[in-house]
């Protein structure tokens, strides 16, 4: 009897100072690949249809972004995944270069990949319904149907896929990849500039002329002046009357709203035709699909335009 009493004190002890990660366990074991540490969604919140991805530290820290199908501006996603199985998030929606402010707050819980619960307007304290269903990872390789492109402001026509977005102003094209992974850093996606006369070239984004010969910083600091430790020769290829220089490298990114992040990868083209040029650069891109939409370029003559 001693014994038991001593057994079941332990238990009990066990029971009322281990809790926490035992209820955290079962939480895990009830939601199974629900628990994964990164989640893409599409659903609805309201009567806006968006797009959501969301990464889980072991603590139950959640951190993540959406964005809204009709204006792909990103927010920011902060919260917690309780022992309880619930979901809290606070969203701050952020502008360049401007302070994030808090603008709503999401509570619910996932089941059979399935997130349903309720947004709450922090600050007219309306609420609005949120049902979004698990989808495969979302990435920026380019896959499916790709749509031409043209505009009479520029000498060439090219593809892209179907699905991204195309954003414009007055300096240049934008090609968004729908991941909202890659959504909240600046500058993210294939922008296409048309940028000088051909002879007025040099230097340009990573890309600079030396002695006739077409340069690429494959560092993210200075400027590329002469070969040495992080300037090589560009790779140069001939397609449809228009000369490609090509070069990749690291580049900073930020967060939009926010600090620097750390760094991704850059593929960038100049695009020579016969009196004018294009820049190219595509980041956190699958350079497969950078390299696919460079081969889809074709010039426009003027006439045409």
């Amino acid at each position: 009897m001693k014994h038991f009493l001593v057994l079941a004190s332990f238990v009990l002890f066990s029971l009322l100072t281990c809790s926490p990660p035992v209820f955290a366990q079962a939480c895990r074991l009830a939601m199974m690949d629900d628990s994964d540490p990164e989640m893409w969604l599409e659903g609805a919140i309201g009567d806006s249809k968006v797009r959501v991805y969301l990464s889980t530290d072991p603590d139950g820290k959640l951190t993540g972004t959406f964005y809204d199908l009709n204006d792909w501006a990103p927010v920011s996603l902060e919260g917690t995944r309780g022992v309880d199985c619930r979901i809290r998030i606070t969203e701050s929606r952020v502008a360049r270069h401007a302070t994030p402010h808090l603008d709503g707050g999401w509570e619910g819980t996932f089941l059979n990949h399935i997130f349903e619960g309720v947004r709450r307007n922090l600050r007219s304290n309306e609420t609005a319904a949120i049902r979004l269903q698990r989808v495969p990872r979302m990435d920026c390789d380019g896959r499916g149907k790709w749509v031409k492109f043209s505009d009479p402001r520029l000498p060439i026509s090219f593809e892209y896929p179907e699905g991204w977005r195309v954003s414009e102003n007055e300096k240049n094209l934008r090609l968004i990849c729908p991941d909202p992974v890659t959504l909240q850093f600046e500058d993210t996606g294939i922008s296409v500039e048309l940028v000088a006369k051909t002879s007025d070239l040099s230097p340009i984004g990573r890309f600079t002329k030396y002695q006739g010969k077409w340069l690429v910083n494959e560092s993210d600091m200075g400027v590329c002046e002469a070969p040495g430790l992080f300037c090589s020769d560009a790779r140069i290829s001939r397609h449809d009357d228009i000369t490609i220089v090509h070069g990749s490298g690291p580049r900073r990114i930020y967060r939009v709203g926010h600090s620097y992040q750390g760094q991704g990868e850059e593929e960038a083209y100049i695009l020579l035709l016969k009196d004018r040029a294009v820049y190219l650069t595509g980041v956190m891109v699958n350079e497969n699909a950078a390299a696919r939409m460079v081969r889809s370029v074709r010039p426009v003559s003027a006439a045409r335009r």
